[in-house]
């Protein structure tokens, strides 16, 4: 490929923003060669964990060659991870259409636009891989993700089945599986299904999102002592949201640590105070007699 600038092996030594407007060198086809070393540097700073260094080093190889498809996509994961969701699509689109429609591109495209509740362009885009022919697993999830998003359950677990058929190990299908069968009601099969996963794993090395569901599987059992460990965990592994600790707030009062449940209920609330089953939750916590009990001392 051929780029619309060429640039110098200094030029990653360049702060980010100056772009390619001052050089006017005649095109030459090594650009492609500098933009993937400097994409590269992107890399490596993703790597150590510095996802702001990384788009600059993402956005001068887009100006080096903006031709090249592997740096567009990057550079878009970069921005999406910043928030950037109107610029990373823009860059995700122009890698799709750079790449002649890479299958992986495709789904990743579709992905993002899952994430901003664009199901009709989400759906176009995992269809257009699976009529190709493409054994892809990731466009098969994308579509069960999409239909469960419309309540199709059914549909979804097919197609997240079909998945594992193509790519045995996917835990985020497994998750999704068991997220369907728990919003069936069939919490012992979403169960079986996680502790199969669970296995999968070294012990103390399992996903937050995996203790996560467990708990919530424990919890529709009527099992609260395991439902509370699990939850625990999941927050104690950095998993940090106001369904988390609603479900923990109420796995704590049904093992009957009330003003535990009290407390994590509050930080739920200041998460989403228009939950809406916290107004029940807060009303059985309240009529537990050790809590009347500790209000009437107050007075």
């Amino acid at each position: 490929m051929w780029c619309a600038a060429r640039w110098t092996v200094l030029l990653l030594l360049v702060p980010a923003g100056l772009g390619c407007s001052g050089f006017s060198r005649r095109l030459q086809p090594d650009d492609v060669v500098l933009a993937r070393q400097i994409a590269q540097r992107g890399m490596d700073s993703v790597d150590a964990g510095n996802w702001q260094r990384a788009e600059q080093f993402f956005a001068q190889a887009v100006d080096v060659c903006p031709v090249d498809e592997r740096v567009q996509a990057r550079y878009a994961e970069a921005l999406w991870r910043r928030g950037a969701r109107k610029d990373a699509l823009e860059h995700m689109q122009e890698a799709v259409r750079l790449s002649g429609g890479d299958p992986e591109l495709v789904v990743r495209l579709g992905e993002m636009y899952l994430a901003t509740n664009d199901l009709q362009q989400a759906a176009r885009l995992a269809e257009r891989v699976i009529l190709s022919g493409r054994q892809l697993a990731s466009a098969y999830r994308l579509r069960g993700d999409i239909r469960q998003r419309q309540g199709k359950s059914d549909g979804a677990l097919a197609d997240y089945h079909r998945a594992l058929a193509m790519q045995p190990q996917y835990p985020e299908v497994r998750m999704a599986i068991a997220g369907v069968y728990y919003q069936q009601g069939r919490p012992q099969r979403a169960l079986a299904t996680l502790q199969a996963l669970a296995g999968s794993y070294s012990s103390g090395e399992e996903p937050a999102t995996l203790l996560f569901w467990q708990g919530l599987a424990y919890k529709a059992l009527g099992r609260s002592d395991q439902a509370l460990t699990h939850l625990a965990q999941a927050e104690a592994r950095g998993l940090q949201s106001a369904e988390l600790l609603y479900h923990l707030a109420e796995a704590r009062q049904l093992a009957g640590d009330f003003t535990a449940a009290q407390q994590t209920l509050q930080r739920a609330l200041a998460l989403a105070p228009t939950h809406p089953d916290a107004p029940r939750l807060s009303g059985l916590i309240l009529q537990n007699p050790q809590m009347a009990s500790r209000d009437e001392k107050r007075w």
